[in-house]
């Protein structure tokens, strides 16, 4: 959910910043982390999940389709929706940490997640340029494909440790984010986008180096 509101921010600095290549580039590679720990991020979740099913359980995973396609005609079909698209798949995604917090609500919670990524980014993309929308589909296409591709052939004992593999992404995808931010638009002083990418920044380095130091303990290296 984290990482689909990273791809949200690179889409909307490549947007900005088509003048500038460097802050271009790195929006760039933070859509394609955060589409690979999306897509892997959700495989992996919901595999471990899957390890703690009991014999007998019904699975209604496939009815959380019909959000997305609602999502998907309202953005399309009806452009002053596009806010309260984005303001529910804030919401889903904020459920789906809380849900991912219990066992018995983590299911759902994963799903919650998946559905408000996917509101999060057509209401994003619906708005934008032809160009930067081709784009930041093939960016999410060929990230969420090796994400799928990751997440699916890692070995069920060691997805504890690719979890945390992919989480590191997320930091990466916002350190791209607010150096871009910054490089796009060089603002002298105190601004609140200048704060913000200080933060973004900071807050994406410990998210990237403690991942990966999780991912070596629980790799054993």
């Amino acid at each position: 959910a984290i990482s689909g509101m990273t791809a949200v921010g690179g889409l909307l600095l490549m947007q900005r910043s088509s003048d500038a290549p460097a802050a271009f580039g790195l929006a760039m590679l933070a859509v394609a982390a955060s589409a690979v720990n999306i897509m892997g991020g959700f495989v992996v979740s919901q595999r471990m999940l899957d390890l703690f099913k009991r014999p007998g359980d019904k699975d209604f995973s496939v009815l959380m389709l019909l959000p997305g396609v609602v999502f998907l005609y309202a953005c399309a079909a009806h452009t002053e929706l596009i806010k309260p698209v984005l303001s529910v798949s804030a919401l889903l995604c904020v459920a789906a940490i809380g849900g991912l917090a219990a066992m018995n609500t983590a299911n759902a919670g994963c799903k919650f997640g998946m559905v408000g990524v996917f509101g999060a980014l057509v209401a994003t993309l619906v708005d934008m340029p032809g160009e930067i929308v081709a784009i930041g589909s093939m960016l999410m296409l060929l990230g969420g494909g090796l994400g799928l591709a990751w997440g699916m052939r890692v070995s069920p004992i060691a997805l504890p440790q690719t979890v945390a593999a992919f989480h590191s992404l997320v930091g990466l995808a916002a350190m791209c984010t607010s150096i871009g931010s910054y490089w796009a638009n060089p603002a002298v002083g105190a601004t609140m986008e200048n704060v913000s990418a200080i933060f973004g920044d900071f807050i994406g380095g410990v998210t990237l180096t403690g991942s990966i130091v999780a991912f070596g303990k629980l790799n054993g290296n």
